[in-house]
């Protein structure tokens, strides 16, 4: 099912006509209000390609889930947070990031189509590859902390009947 979530990535990137920004956010996040508006505020200050929210858990909001994820030297990519890390404010400054979590993230629509869309064949590495691509052409990636989505434990992405419904 997350690699047909990620072809509606692509069928959005390819259906949707004259928006300058595309949000993608899967079944299993819920976003706080007011962290659309800081995902655009920031793309607009930075001139950012891709943003994401900072990800907690729906639980238990103290615990962090995603705040960007990184590759070490060796290009094996890795999330800089300790498995159950507190949010204690430690990850909330703007920053620079190899990959924002496709779980939640605003994308430039120029930036989708000119890279082709999310690479499906990546699976759970496709967050990873669109930022590599991004970087590829100088397009930044950042976590925005300010934006905070929670991810609900044991939501299932959307079934596979209604995202074949999506795709058509």
């Amino acid at each position: 099912p997350a690699d047909r979530l990620l072809g509606v990535v692509n069928t959005a990137q390819a259906t949707v006509q004259g928006a300058p920004l595309l949000l993608f956010v899967r079944d299993d996040v819920l976003l706080q209000p007011g962290a659309v508006r800081a995902l655009v505020t920031e793309v607009f200050r930075s001139n950012a390609a891709i943003v994401g929210p900072k990800l907690v858990d729906a639980d238990d909001p103290g615990l962090l889930v995603d705040v960007g994820g990184a590759i070490d030297h060796y290009a094996t990519p890795f999330n800089p947070i300790e498995p159950g890390e507190r949010d204690q404010e430690q990850h909330d400054a703007v920053r620079d990031v190899f990959a924002v979590s496709l779980r939640a993230c605003m994308v430039r629509a120029d930036l989708l189509a000119t890279l082709g869309g999310v690479d499906v064949a990546c699976g759970p590495a496709a967050d990873v590859d669109l930022g590599w691509r991004a970087r590829l052409v100088a397009a930044p990636v950042l976590v925005v902390p300010d934006a905070v989505g929670h991810v609900v434990a044991g939501q299932a992405p959307r079934s596979e009947e209604h995202t074949s419904e999506l795709q058509s």
